[in-house]
C-alpha cells in the first residue's frame, strides 16, 4: 500500500507518496480528501509531480489529486540497467499505482507527455476513466511510418552509445547553476517555476547537486504509432475531454500541421470534448496557474455532476 507522510511545498500542504513496486518504487504528492473523487495528475518529460504544486490549491477542494512522479523523474525508481524506455511501460505504473490505492473509476490530469501517457491509457482501458484534461496536449503523438522507421534505429544506436559511457560521473552543479542549467534547457519556465521542479528534480551531494532524472528519458523511445492507428484509439476514448491549448506554446504551430491537425479536427467533431485556448507557454499550468484552474475546476465539477 501507498504510505503518506506530511510535507509542506510552497504554496500548501501536500502528502508524500511512496508506493513500493517490483524493482523500486512510485513516489509522487497527494492533496485532497482521500475518499473524495479520484484525479491522477501526469506531468510532462523531464518534469516531476512538482509541474502541478501552483494549480491544484486553485482546483475544487473536494477531490483527492494524486500527482506522480513517472519512473527515471522526481522521486520515483530508475527503470532497471540495461532497459530500454518504452512509452507503453508508463500505463503499468498507472496500472499498478491505481490499484493499490483502490480507485475503480478516476480521472487524468495530464501535461504535455503526461496528456500522451493519459490518452493511451485511457483509450486502452476506456472503463477506468470518467474524465480526461489534456494541458498542451491532444493524447496523442502520431509519427509517420518513415519517422517511426528512423526512430527505431535511433532509440537502438543511442542506447547503445549510452551504454558506452554509463560509467561517467554525473554532472555536479552549485544550486543557482542547476536553476540556469533548468532555465537554459527550458525557456518557458518562470524562475519560480523552475525552483519548484528542482525541489524534486535535484538532489543534494557533498560535492554540490545533481539532478536526479535518468538520463535514459532523453534518449527516443523505440516504438510510435501512425496517424491511423492514433485515429483509431481516439475513438475508443469514452471519458469526457478537456482539452486546453496554450497560445504561446513550443507547440503551438504543430497543432496546425498534419498529423496533429487531424487530431485536432477529430476531437471537434467529438460531442464529448471541449477544446479551449488560453494566453500563456507550454507550462501555463505551472507558470501562470489561474488562466488554466477555473477551466479544469469547472470542467470536473461539471463532469462529476453527471455521473
Amino acid at each position: 500500500m501507498a504510505s503518506g507522510s506530511v510535507g509542506r511545498t510552497m504554496i500548501g500542504i501536500a502528502r508524500e507518496m511512496l508506493l513500493p513496486v517490483p524493482g523500486g518504487h512510485l513516489a509522487g504528492k497527494m492533496w485532497g480528501p482521500q475518499d473524495g473523487p479520484p484525479v491522477l495528475c501526469l506531468h510532462g518529460w523531464s518534469d516531476n509531480s512538482a509541474s502541478f504544486d501552483t494549480i491544484i490549491p486553485h482546483l475544487p477542494p473536494e477531490f483527492h489529486y494524486v500527482a506522480l512522479d513517472l519512473p527515471g523523474h522526481g522521486h520515483s525508481s530508475h527503470r532497471p540497467p540495461g532497459v530500454m524506455m518504452h512509452f507503453s511501460d508508463y500505463l503499468l505504473d498507472i496500472q499498478r499505482l491505481v490499484s493499490a490505492l483502490k480507485f475503480e473509476k478516476f480521472s487524468i490530469l495530464g501535461h504535455s507527455m503526461g496528456g500522451n501517457i493519459g490518452g493511451l491509457f485511457s483509450s486502452t482501458f476506456p472503463e477506468k476513466v470518467d474524465k480526461l484534461v489534456l494541458l498542451d496536449s491532444l493524447g496523442f503523438f502520431p509519427k509517420s511510418e518513415e519517422q517511426q522507421l528512423s526512430t527505431l534505429r535511433s532509440a537502438v544506436t543511442d542506447f547503445f552509445s549510452y551504454e558506452q559511457q554509463i560509467a561517467k560521473a554525473p554532472k555536479v552543479y552549485s544550486k543557482d547553476g542547476a536553476l540556469q542549467r533548468l532555465l537554459t534547457a527550458n525557456q518557458q519556465l518562470t524562475e519560480e517555476s523552475a525552483k519548484l521542479l528542482l525541489e524534486r528534480g535535484a538532489r543534494k551531494t557533498p560535492e554540490g547537486y545533481v539532478f536526479n532524472r535518468d538520463f535514459r528519458i532523453n534518449l527516443r523511445f523505440s516504438e510510435g504509432m501512425d496517424l491511423t492507428h492514433c485515429l483509431k484509439l481516439q475513438k475508443k476514448l469514452c471519458s469526457s475531454i478537456l482539452i486546453v491549448l496554450a497560445s504561446d506554446s513550443s507547440f503551438q504551430e504543430e497543432w496546425y500541421l498534419l498529423p496533429l491537425k487531424e487530431l485536432l479536427v477529430a476531437y471537434r467533431c467529438m460531442k464529448n470534448v471541449q477544446v479551449q485556448f488560453v494566453q500563456g507557454n507550454h507550462h501555463v499550468h505551472l507558470n501562470d496557474p489561474q488562466a488554466v484552474a477555473g477551466l479544469v475546476g469547472d470542467f470536473l465539477r461539471k463532469e462529476t455532476a453527471k455521473l
